[in-house]
């Protein structure tokens, strides 16, 4: 009797340790809610958000087009020459001390349900402090395109940043039960940038690989002052 008494409650325990287990499990794991990224940007036209994130073992390459030169292709033209490209510098293993993002609100009307502008500044090494501008369109439901076929997927966890003619980009998602966004470049087109308040020189910041990550924490509007158009 003894035996199976203990063994039953042995089994009891592990039966409590397992419901508990699964219980904080449940209640750490964050709501379909939590995932949203609305719920951290401005709905009110004339409104923005901010969102810093300082950074210690962060590098980027950065190409410096500011400093871009002809140099030949492998393809040659119909009279025989070879076909020129620009080529930038690289400047390689650059530090990143910090990125600022300021998301404002913008009313125009289009296929997506609203559109936010965006600057963001960067503090690199070596040079001033780097600014890119653009868009981020914001669809809250799919909205097919009757012409091209294409369909647009709801961004209602992150939003997708571009500028345009050839600028590059960045994919913004919110980070679950949070307030802080998740930055992610392509090191295939990076984002082009320039330098200083008055906009002189042109750079484009590339990650070394896929899937490069900077966490940026909702932070007061005054720390984006100097992004204010």
């Amino acid at each position: 009797m003894g035996v199976m008494l203990r063994t039953a409650m042995l089994v009891s325990a592990v039966a409590l340790w397992c419901a508990i287990g699964v219980l904080v499990h449940v209640q750490a794991r964050p709501s379909k809610e939590q995932e949203l990224i609305a719920p951290l940007l401005p709905q009110v036209e004339g409104r923005s958000a901010c969102f810093r994130g300082t950074f210690s073992d962060h590098t980027m390459d950065v190409e410096d087009w500011s400093r871009a030169r002809l140099v030949p292709t492998d393809h040659l033209s119909p009279d025989g020459k070879p076909y020129m490209r620009n080529e930038a510098p690289v400047l390689r293993d650059k530090r990143v001390h910090s990125f600022t993002l300021r998301l404002s609100y913008d009313s125009r009307n289009a296929d997506y349900d609203w559109i936010y502008d965006f600057r963001l500044a960067s503090d690199v090494d070596g040079l001033d402090t780097l600014i890119g501008e653009g868009e981020c369109p914001w669809y809250a439901h799919e909205k097919p395109d009757a012409r091209s076929g294409w369909s647009p997927k709801p961004n209602t966890t992150g939003l997708a940043c571009r500028i345009d003619c050839d600028g590059g980009g960045f994919d913004l998602r919110r980070v679950a039960g949070t307030r802080t966004l998740l930055l992610v470049f392509d090191p295939r087109i990076g984002l082009r940038m320039k330098a200083g308040c008055g906009g002189y020189g042109s750079y484009r910041l590339k990650p070394h690989a896929s899937g490069a990550r900077f966490l940026l924490r909702s932070a007061s509007v005054g720390a984006c002052r100097t992004l204010a158009n």
